[in-house]
């Protein structure tokens, strides 16, 4: 859908895109989970990330360029979205609309908020540090979306 929106010029950026967020690789995550199976952890959670937090607008960038797509949008103030997206919700409910608003609050919660863990508990208690640089993973990723998948055997 977020592919989408920038190709058809939907997308906005809200609070110019500037809230931060921690990423984890999967290699990360289940790097993570085995140091804390090897030192039997029990009862304690544990966050891991890629090691360095970023803005949004830089994620989403790289992530739908992966795709060919540029993250041209335009800048919408977060109150103004947060508005829209209450209208639309509102709209949504009262006609009893299929499917969900083009833009919610829940969304909003999610990219124009901060969202940042601390991985340094894992880091001081598991010896974790990061397998995967977010950097690596965005080029695994662009390398295996432009390696077409071979045709099934027939």
């Amino acid at each position: 859908h977020i592919v989408a929106g920038f190709d058809a010029g939907r997308f906005a950026w809200p609070g110019g895109g500037k809230s931060r967020m921690s990423t984890a690789h999967v290699d990360n995550v289940c790097h993570g989970a085995i140091l804390a199976a090897e030192k039997m952890v029990g009862g304690h959670a544990y966050f891991v990330s890629d090691g360095k937090d970023r803005t949004m607008r830089a994620f989403m960038t790289a992530l739908v360029a992966t795709r060919g797509v540029e993250a041209k949008a335009r800048d919408v103030p977060a109150g103004v979205a947060w508005f829209l997206a209450t209208v639309m919700e509102s709209i949504w409910r009262t006609f009893r609309r299929k499917g969900e608003p083009p833009l919610t609050r829940q969304m909003l919660r999610m990219v124009s908020f901060d969202f940042t863990v601390s991985d340094h508990r894992a880091r001081q208690e598991l010896g974790y540090t990061p397998k995967i640089s977010w950097e690596v993973g965005i080029a695994e990723m662009n390398a295996a979306v432009q390696t077409p998948f071979p045709s099934p055997a027939r």
